[in-house]
């Protein structure tokens, strides 16, 4: 996939538009292949922090309602972001 179109039938999270990294392509439950929409789930509570909520909150309303919904078989994914530190922020 070389470009990536909303109106090309993928399901979104309402309000994190901010946080799509792109999509993913796998094999799902039920030996079945799809692409869905991928997400930085850090990018997602960073949102409703913004919006809001406390750190608390917004990592339970991830849990409980958005990465831990599922809403069809489009349902999007979630993936926490591990960003190795650069070598000029390391304290020598």
């Amino acid at each position: 996939m070389d470009s990536f179109d909303p109106a090309d039938g993928f399901l979104l999270a309402d309000g994190f538009s901010e946080a799509i990294l792109g999509v993913v392509s796998g094999w799902w439950a039920g030996n079945v292949h799809r692409e869905v929409i991928l997400y930085d789930y850090g990018k997602c509570v960073q949102i409703l922090v913004e919006d809001g909520m406390d750190e608390i909150e917004a990592h339970e309303m991830m849990e409980m309602n958005v990465a831990g919904a599922f809403v069809g078989e489009g349902t999007p994914a979630f993936a926490t972001i591990y960003r190795q530190p650069s070598l000029a922020s390391l304290d020598w």
